[in-house]
């Protein structure tokens, strides 16, 4: 009968202590989420502070462990790369 309801504890604990990790895990994939839609949507607003932005994907990164994605934004509009062509050309 002990060993019975020694089992029955040790079940029980592995079974909450799967269901944290999964929590934990399922919590940082939306977090990741979050933050990098954030950071993307924030540094095409204001292309100015793109450092400031990429600084802070980097604490994540180094603080939490996130896996965070780098927001590789054009350095020119289509309208200053053609105004500098023809600028160049003339």
């Amino acid at each position: 009968m002990k060993l019975l309801l020694l089992l029955i504890v040790v079940v029980v604990v592995v079974v909450v202590v799967v269901v944290i990790v999964v929590v934990v895990v399922v919590v940082a994939v939306h977090v990741e989420g979050y933050l990098n839609k954030t950071f993307y949507n924030l540094t095409t607003v204001a292309l100015s502070d793109w450092k400031t932005y990429s600084e802070m994907r980097a604490l994540a990164q180094q603080k939490y462990a996130l896996t965070m994605t780098e927001a590789h934004l054009p350095s020119q509009t289509l309208e200053q790369v053609s105004s500098s062509h023809t600028i160049s050309a003339v």
